[in-house]
């Protein structure tokens, strides 16, 4: 990440849907484009189609992956851009701060001052997250999460992410999550599916079979 400026944040403004699936997984259904849901999705499907208009996709991403890391890191700014408090014109003011020493594009400039200007500030961490996975979806690769009940090592999670891209013919982005309530097995999220190998989800069904039969 670039340098960030020391102290950007003014002392007073520092910090006081998917269903289970048992069918098989089509893998043209895998890259249904999120961006066209929800508010999040309408401000990056626009950021997404200016970014290939003027053939700026790789520096736009590159400078969302800047900012992203500027509001996780800089003291007070992830505080800040949730605070609902601020004016529009003080938020302004703040994020042309934090923007300055990280050289973005004029495109990148001009969207953050507009999602400013319209009071959602909030949202633009979100955003930032949105436009990087649809960056990854033109490319041909598929964002996935495994949620295992204990940590898989990387040697498993390496073998998992091959199984696959090798069975779906895809690129896999893999994250990996623990959910000690699994008990057991995993839940595998692709794109915008969910697939429930967990042993928790074989226990609900059970119980859910033995109520209907009344036992």
């Amino acid at each position: 990440m670039d340098k960030i400026k020391a102290g950007v944040i003014p002392p007073k403004m520092k910090e006081g849907g998917m269903e289970h699936q048992d069918v098989a997984i089509k893998r043209e259904n895998l890259y249904s484009d999120r961006a066209g849901f929800g508010l999040v999705g309408r401000y990056v499907q626009a950021l997404v189609e200016l970014a290939n208009e003027q053939k700026l996709l790789a520096q736009t991403a590159q400078d969302c992956d800047r900012l992203s890391q500027a509001i996780q890191h800089v003291p007070g700014l992830k505080a800040f851009v949730h605070n609902p408090a601020w004016t529009h014109q003080a938020a302004a003011g703040v994020m042309r701060q934090v923007t300055a020493p990280l050289k973005l594009s004029p495109l990148t400039e001009k969207f953050i001052g507009l999602v400013v200007s319209k009071g959602r500030l909030a949202y633009l961490p979100a955003m930032l997250d949105e436009f990087a996975a649809a960056c990854r979806r033109q490319a041909g690769e598929l964002d996935a999460e495994i949620v295992t009940a204990t940590p898989l090592s990387q040697s498993q999670a390496d073998q998992v992410q091959k199984t696959i891209e090798q069975s779906l013919g895809v690129k896999l982005h893999l994250d990996c999550a623990v959910e000690p309530k699994l008990i057991g097995g995993m839940v595998l999220r692709l794109g915008t599916w969910m697939i429930d190998f967990s042993l928790q989800n074989k226990l609900n069904r059970l119980q859910q079979v033995l109520q209907r039969e009344g036992a």
